[in-house]
């Protein structure tokens, strides 16, 4: 038999308002997603959230938010980042080169 390797996941979300957020609902919506990786056979090692009025571009969260991913992704070997927000490809590129992990986001 062979052992199942378990991945340890850090999940990020971007809450985009200009004013009132509700984070109530940004926390449910991470908790769905950490339902997801968790079926998937993920393990949620960390949970990262943002709230900003406009994405960035390059990488969709700030650039400080972006270092303290790579932080917590390489204090607790996480094994992937997850973000609830759909990624561009271009995106998701510099995220992988920024926290040198492998990147997804919810539809993938």
């Amino acid at each position: 038999m062979q052992k199942e390797t378990i991945e340890s996941v850090i999940l990020v979300g971007l809450s985009v308002s200009s004013r009132d957020y509700d984070l109530h609902s940004d926390e449910n919506t991470l908790d769905e997603l950490a339902a997801l990786v968790e079926t998937a056979g993920g393990h949620v090692v960390a949970r990262v959230l943002q709230h900003k009025s406009t994405p960035e571009a390059a990488t969709l969260i700030g650039d400080g938010k972006v270092q303290e991913v790579a932080a917590l992704a390489e204090s607790l070997e996480a094994d992937l980042v997850v973000f609830d927000n759909q990624l561009s490809p271009i995106q998701m590129r510099n995220l992988e080169q920024a926290i040198n992990r492998p990147i997804m986001d919810r539809t993938g």
